[in-house]
This record gives C-alpha cells, sequence and structure tokens, in this order.
C-alpha cells in the first residue's frame, strides 16, 4: 500500500520540525514537502494533490482558512493552531480534524487515522464527507448533514434531516473517526452533531426538538464541549 503523502505549511520552525518529526514515527507517512510561506505552499497543493495537508491557521499573509477557500478541490486537511476559537469555523471548511498546540503524538497519531478511515472506504471522498456500507449499497453523506448517530450493538444508525443509515460497525470504532469538536459522544449510545444541539439540560441535550440522552459518566465532558463550541 502507497504512503500518505504529507505537506506541512507552518511559519514557525519549531512547529514543522515538530510535526516533521512525527511524520517520520509514523509509518505509512511520508513528508513530500514542508513550507513556511503560504503562497508557495498553496501553489505546491494545487499542482501536486498530496494526500494530507497539515495547515497553520495564523501565518502571515494568508491565514489557514483562507487557504482552504483558495484551493481547488476538497483536500484531507488537518489544522494546527494556539487558538481553540477557530475550530467551528475551520469545521465549517470541512476540515478532517484540529489539532491545538501544543499537539502531542497521540493526538497527531488519532487525526491521521481519521484521515485514514477515510482513504481507505470504497472510494475516496470529500474530507467533509462519510461512504456509509449500508446493506448492498454505499452513500455519499455529508458530515455537515448528520444530525446525530445512534449505537445499536454492532450496528449503528446515521439519522439526518430527511433519511437514515444503518451500518455494520461499532459506535466506539465509529468515534475515533468523526471530526471534533463537530461531533461528540454524550451517551454510550449517542453521538451528536453540535450544528443541531440548541440546549444543554442535566440528563440531556436538545437536538432541533428531540431529547438525546447525555449519561452520567460523560456529563463533565460534554458540558465543557457545548459551552467551548456552541455557534451562538
Amino acid at each position: 500500500m502507497n504512503n500518505l503523502r504529507c505537506v506541512i505549511i507552518e511559519d514557525e520552525y519549531p512547529a514543522r520540525t515538530l510535526l516533521k518529526g512525527y511524520i517520520e514515527q509514523c509509518e505509512g507517512l511520508e513528508l513530500v514537502a514542508s513550507f513556511k510561506n503560504p503562497a508557495d505552499g498553496l501553489h505546491y497543493v494545487k499542482t501536486h494533490s498530496p494526500d494530507i495537508i497539515l495547515l497553520d491557521i495564523q501565518m502571515p499573509e494568508i491565514s489557514g482558512l483562507e487557504f482552504i477557500r483558495r484551493l481547488d478541490k476538497p483536500a484531507n486537511i488537518i489544522l494546527t493552531t494556539a487558538y481553540q476559537q477557530f475550530a467551528l469555523e475551520g469545521y465549517e471548511l470541512d476540515v478532517v480534524d484540529y489539532l491545538l498546540k501544543p499537539i502531542s503524538y497521540e493526538r497527531f497519531l488519532k487525526a491521521i487515522n481519521k484521515v485514514r478511515a477515510t482513504h481507505h472506504s470504497y472510494s475516496t471522498p470529500g474530507s467533509g464527507e462519510r461512504l456509509i456500507k449500508s446493506g448492498h449499497s454505499v452513500y455519499r453523506v455529508r458530515y455537515s448533514d448528520i444530525l446525530y448517530i445512534e449505537g445499536m450493538r454492532e450496528y449503528v444508525r446515521y439519522h439526518t434531516s430527511d433519511s437514515w443509515y444503518m451500518e455494520l460497525v461499532s459506535l466506539k470504532h465509529l468515534e475515533e473517526s468523526l471530526p471534533f469538536p463537530m461531533f461528540k459522544r454524550v451517551h454510550k449510545s449517542f453521538i451528536v452533531n453540535i450544528r443541531y444541539t440548541n440546549s444543554l439540560h442535566t440528563g440531556y441535550v436538545m437536538l432541533n426538538d428531540q431529547k438525546i440522552p447525555v449519561g452520567q459518566t460523560y456529563r463533565d465532558e460534554v458540558a465543557d464541549w457545548f459551552n467551548k463550541n456552541t455557534i451562538v
């Protein structure tokens, strides 16, 4: 199997060095280019189409978010930044993951595994999509269209506004490949999309007009997630 080709676009030398080291440690990855100047990186990405782009947000001349808007086609982008407040805006642009500095190797690896989960599907969707195998069919579903996911023993059910899809996968395994903070597990049987959560209460979260239970062991973590990432 071919290595995933990685590009680093980061204006700070220590951060570029750290990410370079992580890529070298991780089997199946190959660093093909590294850029301090985002304009140079943008030209390279457009002409070479790498598999993974590790992209800083706050850079001179072109910010990471503006960089994404200038791309001609979707890419597997992992944002890196010291500032939490950019997370949801990044997910509006369909990034794979959001790494908050200082970045640990374990957190880096989790982000890479999200790319792998997409890359090794039946075909390669954009970074904002998931391919769901349901029965004998495969459906392309945008993450932004998924309201919540319900665990049903060895299956999960994806709920959208107008349909639902069953897939043979455990909720725990699925949780590891979903973009955070867009999705959060709130109960042993439920993962929700924060875009559709209206309010958080003791024991449940309102998702549009539906109550989704919040497990006791998840309550503090869910409250922290909700308070930091709610869109006003």
